[in-house]
């Protein structure tokens, strides 16, 4: 019995995993719990639920690496656009690689283009060939080949020599043409092109460097220049310095312009002296850097043209009138002249001109002017101290006079004889006085602390006629000194020193 019993517990352990098992003696289900070191009572919709619940996990796995996949491809391919990438070719001719190309149809064209242009050189039997190689990269598009970079790569590396034509300017070899026709033609064309004059039949037009052509020279057909090529090169231009005198009206930007440099940059650094103050004048002379072609083209023609006369100029004292200024009596009429001459061009520029006849159409007339000889009003310095603001532009805008610095209540004094015209407050001037000194001039005086004339008044030069201050809109002691002539603003520093 007892052994019956333990058989009975050995085997009182479920028989088919998923299902209820009862007590045999209570009749009820037994607890959900471990029965075994290993094993666990689970019921079917448990079994349902784990094995949704796993087969979810392994779908939420796959939708997030999906997920992580698509951004990681989306960030590739925006970086690829950002760069302009593209699937192309490394192209590989000869062994040699050549750069890098979106498009292998453009080599095949490059290559039949440059069969087309040796053809006449290479034997009727020889075939200009070519076996490009291609590898796949990812290249930038921006960077690819075009179908003439290609074409310029085959033809300077041709291995083919025929005879030609060299062209020599000054005995030096400049470039080389497949025929003698070519070679006279050049010469020719070239001269038209850039005589830089409107010729005419009667217009000589020669080089002025030595322009010479042999056919005892061969070359690579990679170095044979076409017709248009070799123009080119011979009006490509080389620098050569020159000393240029500055004239009225010049700036540092109009010289570098007239010839054909970049920017007024260019000038000063041919000219250290310049780079403190950029500053010319009238006079001066200056390094530039001029333009020169390698063929220059002599023009000489024969012109008629017509040309003013002068007239001069005759004068007659006036004591009422200022010194250096002067009154028209009677205007002078220029005269005409009609004129052929012999005019010598270096590439349109005009070097010499030689007259070969001279016929009057109009006699100037003469000119009558009055002369002043009166001494101008002479001027003192107004008040004692020293310049502390000059005239002219100053905080964006023009300063009218000068300022005198001084002491508070020192004397202002009248800087020539003359009337009181203003005597008062003025608006941003405090009190100001302005005199007439007669013929056109005026002085006027600001920011006094107090007046001392009135309108009206004579006053002699040296009479103080104000007290130095600092009103109106000042930042300190001074006086501003103005001076007109005819109501136009002067540099007081033309009439006073400090």
């Amino acid at each position: 019995m007892a052994e019956e019993k333990e058989n009975i517990e050995k085997t009182d352990e479920p028989k088919e995993f998923g299902k209820a098992v009862f007590d045999e003696n209570t009749k009820r289900p037994k607890a959900k719990k471990r029965i075994s070191d290993r094993v666990f009572m689970v019921d079917e919709k448990s079994v349902y639920m784990h094995r949704v619940k796993k087969l979810w996990k392994s779908f939420r796995n796959h939708i997030l690496s999906g997920i992580i996949a698509i951004a990681c491809l989306t960030a590739i391919f925006a970086f690829l656009n950002t760069k302009n990438y593209v699937l192309g070719y490394e192209l590989i001719i000869d062994g040699n690689v050549v750069g890098y190309i979106d498009n292998t149809e453009i080599v095949d064209e490059a290559i039949g283009s440059v069969a087309e242009v040796v053809k006449p050189y290479i034997g009727k039997d020889e075939k200009y060939t070519k076996s490009p190689e291609y590898v796949r990269r990812l290249v930038v598009k921006d960077e690819c080949l075009t179908k003439e970079a290609i074409e310029s790569y085959l033809l300077k590396n041709l291995d083919y020599v025929i005879p030609s034509w060299g062209i020599y300017v000054d005995g030096k070899f400049v470039t080389a043409v497949p025929s003698e026709e070519d070679a006279k033609g050049i010469r020719a064309e070239y001269l038209k092109r850039y005589c830089g004059v409107e010729y005419t039949d009667e217009t000589i037009l020669e080089t002025k460097e030595k322009y010479t052509y042999s056919k005892d020279y061969s070359h690579a057909i990679s170095e044979i220049s076409t017709f248009e090529e070799a123009i080119s090169i011979l009006a490509g231009t080389d620098k050569e310095l020159e000393k240029y005198v500055v004239v009225m009206g010049d700036t540092l930007s109009g010289i570098a312009e007239k010839f054909g440099m970049r920017s007024s940059v260019e000038i000063i650094a041919l000219n250290p002296n310049l780079a403190d103050h950029n500053v010319i004048h009238v006079g001066d002379e200056i390094l530039v850097e001029k333009a020169v072609p390698l063929l220059s083209v002599i023009a000489t023609m024969t012109v008629e043209y017509e040309e003013a006369i002068p007239y001069e100029i005759e004068t007659e004292d006036d004591p009422n009138i200022f010194k250096g200024e002067y009154a028209v009596v009677s205007k002078g009429v220029e005269g005409k002249a009609k004129k052929i001459a012999t005019v010598k061009t270096e590439n349109g520029i005009e070097y010499k001109r030689e007259i070969l006849s001279e016929e009057i159409i109009s006699e100037p007339v003469t000119e009558v002017r009055r002369v002043g000889t009166k001494t101008p009003p002479q001027f003192i310095n107004p008040a004692s101290g020293y310049l502390s603001s000059q005239y002219g532009r100053r905080w964006g805008r023009n300063h009218n006079g000068i300022d005198i610095a001084g002491s508070h209540g020192s004397a202002i004094k009248a800087s020539s004889a003359g009337t009181v015209t203003y005597s008062g407050w003025m608006s941003g001037y405090g009190y100001y006085v302005v005199i007439n000194h007669g013929n056109g001039y005026e002085t006027a005086y600001g920011h006094n602390s107090s007046l001392l004339v009135s309108v009206g008044q004579y006053v002699s030069q040296g009479q103080t006629i104000a007290k130095m201050g600092n009103t109106g809109r000042s930042t300190g002691t001074h006086l501003h000194f103005e001076v007109k002539k005819n109501g136009v603003f002067q540099n007081p520093l033309n009439y006073v020193s400090y």
